[in-house]
């Protein structure tokens, strides 16, 4: 089954303050028993499945079904490890980027959304050499940083900002709306948290 035929049915492990970013792999350890029965399903057919994160007060809602954030992860199996009492240790892979659309009713232990997918289209070059300029400044700024910036520099397409991404967002929130948003909007954010990073670090530098 393609990605194509996932975005109107696909299976939902939503977990709390997880957010799996693109170009990121991570893994998980499957106990209960609507997630084992996801797996296997997941893995007869073509190993994907959404990550989604739980909306903020899901402990307290008491609800089987507690609200999932909109921004979501298409991820594929690339290592699994099923246990003798059924349990599973897999890692998954970023595949897509997708928000939800709506709860498809299905016959199923686990929740299944129709989803569609954000715009991740080709950056444009001139805004990735700007990235590429502020990191530069950053790790001169910071001699400790400058061999990991000349690395970062050195990174092509959108490659370039998904790093960034992952070490400049470290928390839920900014991770989920890095994720929900589109090619251009991605360059725009990481953009200005570079240049708040630059204007601190030259603001302590001169002080």
């Amino acid at each position: 089954m393609a990605l194509q035929d996932r975005l109107s049915a696909l299976p939902i492990f939503p977990l709390p303050d997880v957010v799996l970013l693109p170009l990121s792999m991570a893994p998980f350890h499957i106990f209960e028993p609507r997630y084992r029965a996801m797996l296997a399903d997941v893995l007869a057919a073509d190993g994907l499945l959404g990550i989604g994160t739980l909306d903020v007060g899901f402990e307290r809602e008491g609800a089987t079904a507690p609200r999932i954030c909109p921004e979501v992860a298409v991820a594929q199996v690339v290592q699994s490890q099923e246990l003798p009492d059924g349990r599973f240790n897999i890692v998954v892979g970023h595949l897509a980027s997708v928000r939800l659309v709506e709860e498809i009713t299905a016959d199923t232990l686990y929740r299944v959304f129709a989803v569609e997918r954000i715009d991740e289209s080709e950056p444009d070059p001139a805004e990735l050499e700007g990235l590429r300029a502020m990191v530069r400044r950053l790790g001169s700024l910071t001699p400790s940083a400058g061999e990991e910036a000349a690395r970062l520099a050195a990174v092509e397409g959108m490659e370039l900002v998904h790093s960034l991404a992952r070490r400049v967002y470290t928390t839920p929130d900014p991770r989920r709306a890095y994720l929900g948003s589109t090619t251009a909007e991605r360059i725009a954010a990481i953009s200005d948290t570079l240049a708040m990073l630059l204007a601190g670090t030259e603001a302590v530098g001169e002080a």
